[in-house]
Order: structure tokens, then C-alpha cells, then sequence
């Protein structure tokens, strides 16, 4: 269940064992070594735009263990801001002829993108119905089209053929009330306000 040799010193006998073997089928998981916090969130980042889940940040000098364990982090970044919705996508397969993402924008236009995941298939309470893909496509113009929505993602990007910013890994997670009334809040986010609510998430 463990192994009382620092990270550093197995990486060394795992890359030399590796290499003796000779084979094509086993090598070394990719990582890269950082020296601060900020590093680490910017690897952590590229990996999730790259289509990673996240990251573990992992300490050189710890031991190894079998579970969790204290010489090690994992890293995914959550933040949530508000977003006008502004146009609706049909759904493929088995979500054609409902509702498959909601297209979004940032209050200044400076963020846009789509968000398909978090939806529910099938209501759980009446209350949830407002989150229903079908409930949603039956009445998009009356319940979603210009209200403000909270989204949630990784991070905020920027591809170098784009004029404007997207969000990586957009989600709806009800935790954070995905729904905005339009009594509650009548105006998106800026892209300042939705930057630094990335900056503060880190």
C-alpha cells in the first residue's frame, strides 16, 4: 500500500527500468515540473483546453501511497459567471428534436460560446423542469431567450484565429442556481467581471 521512496528518486528508477525493457507499449506518464502555484494553474489550464479533465499537483519529495494522500492536490479549476442567452442549438442523436446547447454571450460580447452540459434528459421535481432539454426546446423563446444564465467552466481562452473569448468546459451546475430570474438579474457579466471571477476561483 505503499513505497517509502521519494517521487523524485522512483521517477529516476521507473525512466531506467523503462528504457531497459525496450518497449513500444509502456512509457511514462507525461507530467511537468513546476516551481510555483501559478505554473501549476497555467499547466493545468493547458491541459484542460487541450481536453483534460485537470491535473495533480504532485510534491517531489513525497512517498508513494495507494488512496489519497497529503503530498499531492488535485487541480480543477470551477468558476461560475452570469451570461446572456442569446439563440438555442437542436440536439443529435438521441437529443434531436430537444434542446442540445444554449448559445451565450458575456454582457460586452467579448466572451461567446455554447453550453450542452449539465441539462437533465428527464425533470427529477417540478422544479427541475426549468433544467429539462425538452421542457427547454418547448419553450425557449418565453423561458431562456434573453435572460442571464450562471455558467460555469475551467477557464477563460482565447484561440489566436478568434476575435473573441471562450470558455473551456462550460457547464450548468444547479448548485450554483444555473436559472437567473429576470427579476433577479436583468444584465450578463462583463468580460472583466467574468476574468476575475476566474482569477479569484485560482
Amino acid at each position: 500500500g505503499s513505497w517509502k521512496v521519494s517521487r523524485k528518486d522512483r521517477m529516476v528508477l521507473l525512466a531506467e527500468a523503462i528504457a531497459e525493457l525496450g518497449s513500444n507499449r509502456i512509457r511514462m506518464v507525461d507530467y511537468v515540473i513546476v516551481n510555483t502555484l501559478e505554473e501549476a494553474f497555467l499547466q493545468n489550464s493547458k491541459w484542460q483546453i487541450e481536453g483534460e479533465e485537470g491535473s495533480i499537483l504532485k510534491d517531489l519529495r513525497g512517498p508513494w501511497k495507494s488512496g489519497t494522500s497529503k503530498f499531492q492536490l488535485k487541480m480543477k479549476v470551477k468558476f461560475a459567471s452570469d451570461y446572456l442567452i442569446v439563440g438555442m442549438i437542436e440536439g443529435t442523436k438521441k437529443f434531436k428534436g430537444q434542446m442540445g446547447s444554449l448559445v451565450f454571450e458575456s454582457s460586452d460580447g467579448k466572451i461567446k460560446g455554447t453550453v450542452g452540459t449539465g441539462w437533465l434528459s428527464k425533470p427529477l421535481t417540478d422544479d427541475d423542469k426549468i433544467y429539462d432539454r425538452q421542457f427547454i426546446w418547448d419553450n425557449f423563446e418565453t423561458l431562456f431567450k434573453g435572460r442571464v444564465l450562471t455558467i460555469c467552466a475551467n477557464a477563460i481562452t482565447k484561440a489566436k484565429n478568434s476575435d473573441h473569448y471562450a470558455l473551456s468546459h462550460p457547464s450548468i451546475d444547479r448548485k450554483y442556481g444555473g436559472w437567473r430570474d429576470v427579476n433577479d438579474k436583468a444584465e450578463a457579466d462583463t468580460f472583466e467581471k467574468c476574468r476575475a471571477e476566474y482569477e479569484s476561483a485560482k
